[in-house]
């Protein structure tokens, strides 16, 4: 190694360092800010209306001042390096900094953006409450007008629906009330809320070199089940119709594991790219099933057949992987040859150049 790629080294340790202490700070700022964001809420309601966008604005520009700092840093600290094309390992190294860089910055200016989310959350679970209490009072007495039987009202609807007598068998009509029809957005506030960390860990990997395909479509996948799953349990009306958005989700992922190749088939000869491809589209059928149970493990069922329902719009025709996975039948041991084929198939188009054969 050269003098020049230990120097690189040294100072891309001591960067890591940095960038963990301002992401630490970043982290403290807006668990501050929140806290103060919620005193001021309850404590002065009015107040807080009047004079939370400029506090909201203050934080954000407080945080992105991490991110600025960072960037000069680093334009600092490394622009020397930045065009030693005659080093192979400095120009990767300084690649893969950049690359760091640009996901780290991405993750900062998320959590900048996302700050006061919970205080969204807490305006929703109120609104949901009031409106479970509407829903509980008026279904206690829902009553037929033939026959003064008591029609049970199964469910928090949001529009008028016609509910069977079960003494005459008359159909009754019941009309939510305003804040139960309210309700809607507050119950996918809330279904958005429980899935919020899947969706953040997929939103910050997509963007993160470091962070594989396999790896991010799958907290995607956990992020799309576990909304579905609380809006059934919230709302089944408005989750039904929801349901073939979230059931075909990974089709949008499906032509692109990576920026620079798809899924497409080449029936005989293939490209090196394309033995990625299948590496990652294997390796994203084995982070399915882990999600899947995973998910089980961490009671929430529903959440986990779901993730088995999105499978077959991802999947290659006639998988057997991918439908062992559907089926629920899927074991490592049934992966791991076509795993160990597609390394090979790599490292071999790797070494001599392409195209190969697929046998």
């Amino acid at each position: 190694m050269s003098n020049a790629f230990n120097q690189f080294e040294a100072l891309r340790a001591r960067m890591d360092v940095f960038l963990g202490k301002l992401e630490q700070r970043g982290q403290e700022v807006g668990a501050e800010a929140l806290a103060t964001a919620r005193d001021m809420k309850r404590s002065d309601p009015e107040e807080f209306r009047r004079s939370f966008g400029a506090f909201s604005s203050g934080i954000t520009a407080q945080l992105m001042t991490l991110v600025t700092k960072a960037q000069a840093t680093f334009e600092e600290q490394f622009s020397m390096f930045e065009d030693m094309d005659d080093d192979p390992d400095v120009e990767l190294g300084y690649q893969a900094l950049e690359e760091r860089m640009e996901a780290w910055e991405e993750k900062m200016t998320w959590r900048a953006e996302h700050v006061f989310d919970e205080l969204a959350d807490d305006d929703a679970q109120a609104t949901w409450d009031a409106a479970v209490a509407e829903w509980k009072s008026l279904a206690s007495r829902f009553t037929c007008p033939q026959c003064s039987a008591p029609v049970p009202v199964p469910e928090l609807y949001t529009v008028s629906v016609y509910l069977p007598c079960q003494g005459c068998g008359t159909q009754v009509t019941f009309t939510p009330s305003e804040t139960m029809q309210s309700a809607v957005i507050a119950a996918e506030s809330l279904a958005e809320a429980k899935a919020r960390p899947y969706q953040k860990a997929y939103e910050i990997g997509v963007d993160d070199p470091e962070v594989l395909f396999p790896t991010w479509l799958a907290d995607f996948a956990r992020s799309k089940a576990v909304e579905q799953a609380e809006l059934e349990s919230l709302v089944p009306m408005v989750a039904a119709k929801k349901f073939p958005e979230t059931i075909n989700a990974l089709t949008e992922h499906k032509d692109h594991p990576d920026d620079s190749v798809n899924l497409k088939f080449y029936p005989n000869s293939v490209p090196w790219d394309f033995q990625q491809v299948r590496l990652a589209y294997y390796g994203a059928l084995v982070e399915l099933a882990r999600a899947i149970a995973e998910l089980r493990a961490q009671g929430q069922p529903r959440a986990a057949d779901l993730v088995r329902g999105m499978v077959p719009a991802f999947a290659r025709p006639g998988c057997e992987v991918a439908a062992a996975v559907a089926n629920d039948t899927y074991t490592e041991a049934l992966v791991a040859p076509l795993l160990d084929h597609a390394r090979t198939l790599n490292y071999l188009a790797d070494e001599y150049g392409n195209p190969l054969v697929i046998n």
